[in-house]
């Protein structure tokens, strides 16, 4: 795994974390096995991943550590996979009804290492559907205007006239 794919899961576990406010040894003590008390991970293994110095996990420990974190293993793979070059891009995605899996994991990424692009997604996934469905209105609105403005250049327009 590259330096990127290092770096991708601490980034992942860490914001998974804060986002929960979980600590260290709420992640360990939440990775045991029901009824294994001496199962799961140390808080100082939490600790090394989310510094980046362990990220080549084995099975159980990403068993372990999605159980910790309450997210799904496939969740902590893609995060620490080279993801990307894995999954072929469909040859024709209007052909699909879901989003382009690559599409939405570039996306995701952006947003993983924006902290800023993060917070807003923080913020519009705390708020009721009725604000969320405002915050839509007004990016649909903002996309509206950037189209305008594109066709009022190609059409030797100002866009300012507008």
């Amino acid at each position: 795994m590259g330096k990127s794919g290092k770096g991708a899961l601490a980034r992942f576990v860490t914001r998974v974390m804060k986002t929960r406010k979980l600590t260290q040894a709420e992640v360990s003590k939440r990775s045991r096995k029901p009824g294994q008390p001496r199962s799961g991970l140390a808080p100082s293994y939490v600790s090394q991943i989310m510094s980046g110095k362990v990220y080549n996990l084995t099975a159980d420990k990403i068993a372990a550590l999605a159980r910790g974190l309450g997210v799904e293993p496939l969740d902590l793979f893609c995060a620490s996979a080279s993801v990307k070059e894995a999954l072929p891009k469909p040859p024709d995605p209007s052909a699909h009804k879901l989003p382009d899996v690559l599409a939405v994991l570039e996306l995701m990424e952006k947003v993983v290492v924006n902290p800023d692009l993060t917070e807003m997604i923080e913020e519009v996934a705390a708020m009721s559907e009725r604000k969320q469905a405002m915050v839509v209105a007004f990016v649909e609105d903002l996309r509206e205007m950037r189209a305008r403005r594109r066709k009022g250049r190609k059409g030797g327009q100002n866009p300012a006239a507008n």
